[in-house]
């Protein structure tokens, strides 16, 4: 019996943890994230083998490198737009946890395990209304610590990467190209 049955496009099931719930894998397949949106494990698989679970309040998205690296997106104030953006080594210690004033929405992180980017949306206010803004946060996960963070607007993060000594993100709008410390770098 297969131990790992996709429902839907989104949706998994690994029936030897009794888990059904969304998931990411890793480029190479060698590693699984398993999440569920409302107080629930994370799970994290090698070859289909669970190397650790882990208990979060409210998981938006989950993404792993090939290096085993889990970068993930935690609602941790329903109420509110507060949230966590974790990674996780592959035994599943902390790498980094950035607490954040802003929700944290989507992840991306680079095959290696090099880089992570955050989507975070937040709310701030102008005069007397409030405003609905987002930018995204890089991390530098060779000495685990914010690169940069620029406004972005409204999208979904979907990879991050090195491209010489740029840093590329990219979204469902487009490549956004920026140096180390953030700057946008120009379009030539």
């Amino acid at each position: 019996m297969k131990e790992l049955v996709e429902l839907d496009q989104n949706i998994l099931q690994i029936r030897a943890q009794n888990f059904i719930g969304r998931y990411s894998f890793s480029s190479n397949f060698q590693y699984l994230v398993g999440w569920k949106t409302q107080g629930s494990p994370v799970l994290f698989l090698e070859n289909e083998y669970l190397l650790w679970e882990k208990q979060l309040t409210k998981v938006i998205e989950a993404k792993v490198s090939d290096m085993g690296y889990v970068a993930l997106s935690e609602w941790t104030d329903p109420a509110g737009y507060k949230g966590c953006f974790w990674v996780f080594v592959r035994d599943g210690r902390t790498l980094l946890k950035a607490e954040m004033g802003a929700l944290p929405m989507s992840v991306a992180i680079d095959p290696q395990g090099t880089l992570a980017c955050c989507w975070a949306s937040y709310r701030k206010l102008i005069g007397k209304t409030h405003v609905t803004d987002a930018e995204a946060f890089v991390f530098s996960l060779t000495s685990p610590s914010l690169l940069f963070s620029a406004h972005l607007p409204e999208c979904e993060v979907e990879a991050v990467a090195r491209s010489g000594k740029e840093i590329v993100i990219v979204t469902k709008s487009g490549a956004h190209r920026f140096s180390e410390d953030g700057t946008p770098s120009v379009k030539r």
